[in-house]
């Protein structure tokens, strides 16, 4: 949608916005279009069918509806967008690292089992050392 586009449809929603309740009858609706067939067909196409900002209102008018009363400009709902899609962005690399971190824990954990069955055989070394270095001492003591 070129800017020239945008531009109209903020001004007809303003339009709808300064009337009474929201309604404008065909008549007003079209003079928004200075005669302009294509355009009032093109435009009310993207404004009813598309955006759905405004609701046909029997054969004669048309009203602003929830969502038109929001409405602000094309600029906010570009805004939105853009935060929307740089927090999905983030989301993603934030599951990435996720998954990152959850395989370097995996990782771990095995590489902490290892050092775990290391140890225990390293203390059981170190005690029977031990007892070996008691018994010798023991040893020394009883032979003087």
């Amino acid at each position: 949608m070129n800017l020239e586009t945008k531009a109209l449809i903020e001004s007809i929603i303003s339009r709808f916005k300064e009337t009474d309740g929201g309604l404008l009858y065909n008549q007003e609706f079209t003079s928004l279009f200075d005669n302009n067939q294509n355009q009032r067909i093109s435009i009310g196409r993207i404004i009813i069918d598309d955006l759905k900002l405004i609701d046909r209102v029997g054969a004669h008018g048309y009203r602003l509806n929830m969502k038109g009363w929001e409405f602000k400009s094309f600029e906010e709902i570009e805004k939105l967008e853009k935060a929307k899609q740089e927090k999905e962005i983030l989301e993603l690399e934030l599951a990435k690292s996720n998954i990152e971190a959850n395989t370097l824990n995996r990782e771990i954990a095995i590489q902490n089992r290892k050092n775990e069955r290391h140890n225990r055989k390293a203390t059981y070394i170190n005690i029977l050392i031990g007892l070996l270095n008691i018994s010798l001492l023991f040893w020394q003591i009883f032979n003087k």
